[in-house]
């Protein structure tokens, strides 16, 4: 970034309506981002940031994304951004701590686990990422909420309500299997995204595996 482009943003101040407006969109055109690579919310190292210009004063913001998470010594990444919602962990318990409330787990994966990935998006909802070579899901909860906390934006051809492990679940979507599994559990909404698609039955045994 320019030191030209530095001085000009020093001297632009936003309300704190403005701000939370650009958060939201930023986890919004993410959240379409990654799905266009067919990662669902899968988290690349990188992430979105609002860039505020002169058009932000007349026309809006403009999103960019920058790479470059670093975790600090407290575990916690140290990526330079602007209004940037998400912030990585390297453990469940620092997780747990900045959301404010224990994280389920999943511990019934349909796939060995090699690496687990732990973050919080501003500072409300928890999301760990379980990857593999045969597959990768991930894991958000919030405080019970009705809106859709998944960040998955399409159209599901095959949509079901069903009870799984005791909950109310709504699976989303194909005549390949479902990807998506929602619910609500104990004061927080839950979710589930696969890159791949699971059968019913299938599913069942991923979320009577939360604990």
């Amino acid at each position: 970034m320019s030191n030209k482009y530095t001085r000009y943003m020093d001297g632009i101040s936003l309300s704190k309506e403005a701000e939370e407006r650009i958060i939201k969109n930023a986890v919004k055109a993410d959240d379409r981002y990654r799905k266009k690579r067919s990662s669902g919310f899968n988290r690349t190292l990188g992430f979105i940031i609002a860039a505020a210009s002169f058009v932000l004063i007349v026309a809006g913001a403009f999103i960019l994304r920058f790479p470059g998470k670093k975790l600090n010594e407290g575990g916690q990444s140290s990526n330079v951004m602007i209004g940037n919602p998400m912030v990585e962990y390297d453990s469940l318990e620092k997780m747990e701590k900045a959301v404010g409330f224990n994280v389920r787990k999943l511990t019934k994966l349909p796939f060995s686990v090699e690496n687990e990935r732990y973050a919080v998006y501003s500072g409300k909802m928890s999301e760990v990422t379980y990857e593999g070579k045969n597959g990768s899901l991930t894991m958000r909860a919030s405080k019970k909420t009705d809106e859709d906390i998944s960040g998955v934006y399409e159209e599901f051809t095959d949509i079901r309500k069903m009870e799984i492990a005791g909950m109310e679940v709504t699976l989303k979507g194909s005549e390949d299997g479902f990807v998506l599994a929602s619910w609500d559990h104990d004061g927080l909404s839950e979710c589930i995204y696969s890159e791949k698609a699971y059968s019913i039955q299938e599913w069942e045994v991923i979320i009577g595996g939360v604990s």
